[in-house]
Parts: C-alpha cells; structure tokens; sequence
C-alpha cells in the first residue's frame, strides 16, 4: 500500500504597512543581548531590512480579523523600524516585508517565537575570518568593518590574524570542527604546522586550553615546548 505523502504549505508572505503592525506579549525575548537596537536601526538604514517579521493577524473577540498583526518573532526588527518612524526618516504607511501566520490550533505565537530563537545558528568564527579576509580584500578598512559590524577594531585584527589565509591547514582543521574555540585558536603559536600538530596533541591530551598559564605549569609543560 503506497503511503500517503504530507504536503507542505508555507505561509504566505506579503508587506503590510508600519502602522498596522503591534508589538506581541508572546515573544519570548525579554533579555537584551547582541547589538542594540540603536545600532540594529543604523544598520537597517544602511542596508534595508534583511530579514522579514513574522506576523500573526489580530482577532477581536469573536475571531475575526482586525486588520492589525501582532509581531511575535522579529521584535528587535520592529522596535528598530520604529525609530527612523519617530525620527520621520520612514513613513508610517510604510510597506514592512512580513510572513503572515496562519492562527493554528497546533502552533502558538510563543512557538513561533522560541523556535526562531533557538533554530539561529551563530556564525563560526572560522567563517568570520573568512568573510572579514575577503571584505578586506576587497578594499575595506579594517575600521570600515568594524564599523559596519558594531566591533571594536581589535576584533577584526584578531579576526584577520587567524584568517584562512594566515592560518595552518592544522588550525583550520580542528577550528573548522569546533574541537578549537576562537580564543584558543589565537593563543597558538604563528609557527610551523609541525609545530601546531605538536601543540594540538597537548591541548588535546589535557583537555584545556593552551593559554591556560597555570594549567600549563601544573603539567609541567612549558610554552617553549610548543
């Protein structure tokens, strides 16, 4: 007997005007974390908004719509349009890109909420060096990257130091595999490979990071060896 395959329908997605949308009590975000929202506003300005708001429609008492869409997942992007709003840089009409959910029994707004939360995957910083490698290449500055990504200079030189092309195929492999941190990574020597291979079979073996000073006295290993 042949199985019935389950068909999948997206929501549809379309641009609803500024003044028609509303916060949502269901966002789970409460904590501030990452860049502000000034800062999330200087950068829609910079380069329009690059991802859209996920929107449930407003039903009044009986269920039926009001026209009105609560903003359960994209807070931050909404808090932030609302300043160039306040500010008469962007009308109030003016057409945001929204996803328009459905309302399902099966689904909560606060759902949706967690589950854009919790799906984001934090960039790896091997791919951050890359990508700042390639702006730079590209003629940046490393105070235009740092500008443009809300870090302090000596971030991006961090960053660029251990870019791809600067890096050991020995460090790119255990960073690439998240068996290295960022940090990690850093305190290895610039030296030879066979000396990196050298030094990653110690911070294996002790499972602790090589600029740990004190763990490296306790073990009797001393930064030379490496």
């Amino acid at each position: 007997m042949a199985i019935a395959v389950l068909k999948i329908t997206l929501s549809a997605s379309r641009d609803i005007p500024f003044n028609k949308l509303v916060p949502s009590q269901s966002n789970v975000r409460r904590g501030k974390a990452g860049i502000s929202i000034q800062e999330l506003a200087d950068d829609i300005a910079r380069r329009t908004l690059l991802q859209s708001l996920n929107v449930w429609p407003v039903l009044d008492a009986e269920g039926a719509e009001t026209g009105m869409f609560e903003v359960p997942a994209g807070g931050r992007r909404y808090r932030a349009l609302q300043l160039p709003v306040k500010q008469k840089r962007l009308a109030k009409t003016a057409p945001i890109p929204c996803v328009v959910r459905e309302p399902c029994v099966d689904i909560s707004a606060e759902e949706d909420s967690l589950a854009e939360n919790i799906h984001r995957v934090a960039l790896h910083p091997l791919d951050q060096f890359r990508a700042f490698q390639a702006l730079r290449e590209k003629g940046q500055s490393e105070e235009k990257i740092a500008a443009a990504f809300f870090v302090g200079v000596n971030v991006v030189k961090q960053r660029l130091r251990l870019a791809i092309a600067r890096c050991s195929r020995v460090i790119r492999k255990h960073s690439a595999s998240s068996e290295l941190g960022v940090f990690d990574a850093d305190h290895f020597p610039s030296s030879t490979e066979a000396r990196h291979r050298r030094a990653f079979r110690i911070y294996g073996a002790y499972h602790a990071p090589l600029h740990d000073r004190n763990h490296l006295r306790a073990s009797r290993l001393r930064p030379s060896h490496l």
